[in-house]
């Protein structure tokens, strides 16, 4: 058997993967950096001397959503989610994180999938979502943090 391939024949299949490529997953990673604080909770008050600081990362090709978060001066978390709202407002939840950590004590290290119709509203906008961390002494929140301040 034999496979002759010319010059054009070479060009035209290297163009066509050119015009391929962007066809294949295109996904983008994007990290928020957060610090938390009880005095953005709302409705307040949330845990006065609470905090919390961290990493939020979202894969806008696959909905993983990971988490690296320390905190401080809180009891120990109950839940943590993204909620919808912008700063000074309040909102539903939009995707709930599990306080379930892979680090140790003051860590909340974790990660979860999405639904691409939350990543997709979240990253449109993510200065009108929030991460609030709840426990039983602050069950709306003890301490809260915007996405995209």
């Amino acid at each position: 058997m034999n496979i002759r391939l010319d010059l054009a024949t070479i060009t035209g299949v290297s163009l066509l993967g050119l015009f391929l490529l962007p066809l294949q997953s295109s996904g983008e990673v994007i990290t928020f950096q957060l610090t938390m604080g009880g005095d953005q909770s709302v409705p307040g008050p949330g845990d006065e001397d609470g905090q919390a600081s961290g990493t939020l990362t979202i894969d806008d090709a696959t909905g993983l959503i990971s988490w690296d978060f320390t905190y401080s001066n809180i009891a120990d978390p109950a839940a943590m989610h993204i909620h919808s709202g912008a700063a000074g407002g309040r909102g539903g939840v939009a995707v709930p994180l599990n306080v379930d950590t892979s680090g140790g004590t003051g860590t909340l290290i974790g990660s979860t999938t999405a639904d691409a119709t939350n990543v997709a509203a979240i990253l449109a906008s993510p200065s009108d979502y929030y991460v609030n961390i709840h426990n039983a002494d602050f069950r709306p929140g003890a301490v809260r943090g915007q996405l995209g301040d």
